[in-house]
């Protein structure tokens, strides 16, 4: 048997010493490489291990049911709800937040992951916040009381002595100011307000989405009727399509825009519109 004398035990010592020493570092470098791209993908939410989702406060049929967002009932909380499957969170992984409209869509950090309370995108938006894809056109409509002067208006000249009601900072006061004079417009804090403005004479009609004015008409005002919808025009379309809100230039509007196509090739939003959103076909467009 041959012998191994001092000085080679004390190589072969060294190199095991200098593999185990590299295999270390090799190994601590994976790791770190690993926990870098979890920390990277947890830092894309502002609470980790779950998903933040704001809507209005309060929020209205048929997009939220009965103001409680959490039920994942109502086409955008449903929608929301689908959405944050898609992204990997269960109902339970949710944490549903409170914001006004115009609060989110001003300059500064958010709070939330992404905010959906009929949101349109305009240039002027895009400056502060980003926007998904669209899911739903949003066109406009208007709503009297059914013993006003208006409700058996036909065209636009009918309604040039109308008193009209629209909420701050929506899309729906842009598109209203496009056909009525500014002296007709009273302008509102909250589209609460200017419902309410309606109820009680203030104003003679309001200016909304066609989905919630066919709520409005039907459940909330004790004899509602919708008059007709706005036209909308090629950019009235851009403006008139509804997406989701995100701080800007968000991580998670790519993941979100997937979510959406899939949801949409599955038929999904088809489901969710004729679930939620029935009835707005039979409205004509004013003249």
């Amino acid at each position: 048997m041959k012998k191994i004398n001092k000085l080679s035990v004390h190589k072969i010592a060294i190199s095991l010493m200098m593999m185990m020493f590299f295999s270390t570092l090799f190994l601590a470098g994976c790791g770190s490489s690993n926990e870098n791209a979890d920390d990277a993908k947890k830092s894309d939410y502002v609470t980790e291990g779950k998903i933040t989702i704001a809507t209005g406060l309060p929020t209205y049929e048929p997009w939220v049911a009965d103001d409680a967002p959490e039920n994942c009932e109502g086409f955008e909380a449903e929608l929301a709800c689908d959405i944050a499957k898609e992204l990997g969170f269960a109902p339970e992984d949710i944490v549903w937040i409170r914001t006004g409209f115009e609060e989110a869509i001003a300059p500064g950090d958010k709070n939330f992951d992404f905010n959906i309370q009929q949101y349109s995108p305009s240039a002027e938006r895009e400056q502060s916040v980003s926007f998904s894809t669209p899911y739903l056109l949003g066109e406009q409509a208007i709503v009297v009381n059914g013993d006003s002067q208006f409700a058996n208006a036909q065209s636009l000249d009918e309604l040039k002595d109308a008193k009209i009601a629209v909420a701050s900072g929506t899309i729906s006061y842009e598109i209203a100011a496009k056909y009525f004079d500014e002296s007709q417009i009273s302008v509102y804090n909250d589209v609460d307000a200017a419902k309410q403005a309606v109820m009680v004479g203030q104003a003679d009609a309001l200016v909304n989405d066609l989905v919630s004015c066919i709520f409005t008409a039907g459940v909330e005002f004790d004899d509602g009727v919708i008059i007709g919808k706005l036209p909308s025009d090629e950019e009235d379309l851009t403006n008139d399509s509804l997406s989701i809100l995100f701080p800007k230039d968000s991580p998670l509007v790519s993941p979100v825009n997937d979510a959406l196509d899939k949801l949409k090739s599955a038929g999904t939003l088809d489901e969710l519109e004729s679930k939620y959103l029935s009835g707005s076909g039979s409205v004509a467009t004013l003249k």
